[in-house]
């Protein structure tokens, strides 16, 4: 499931740490071979708001893929998400774990996102996956 996602990717922003580059690595054999990466020093420490400034920055990117820290990365998800699936939009209400994947689909550009214009398609984390 995230395989098949991965490959549709754009672009990917991923924080400078060593750890989010470790998940960019596992992820990073389902990329398709277009998809650009970009490095973000920003997105290790200074909060959600430059989150949505990268993705933005994105230009005419479709898909975005951003990897990055909590509690950052879930203010930044739970202030997008304005409607979803109400089961996964409960489940990022209670928190968003390591190694969770929120998947968010916009009607308007990357380029255009703000508060409560996302649809939260799915929260899928770790332990759901053990199942």
């Amino acid at each position: 499931m995230i395989a098949a996602e991965a490959a549709a990717v754009d672009v990917v922003l991923c924080s400078t740490s060593a750890r989010t580059r470790q998940t960019l690595d596992a992820l990073q054999p389902h990329l398709g071979a277009h998809a650009r990466i970009v490095f973000c020093d920003s997105l290790y420490e200074q909060g959600a708001e430059a989150y949505r400034q990268e993705v933005i920055n994105c230009g005419a990117a479709r898909v975005a893929l951003v990897i990055g820290h909590n509690p950052s990365i879930e203010e930044f998800a739970l202030d997008l998400a304005g409607d979803g699936d109400p089961a996964s939009l409960a489940l990022l209400r209670e928190g968003m774990p390591t190694a969770a994947l929120a998947t968010l689909s916009f009607a308007t550009g990357l380029d255009a996102i703000k508060p409560g214009s996302a649809f939260l398609h799915r929260l899928l984390r770790p332990r759901d996956l053990e199942a």
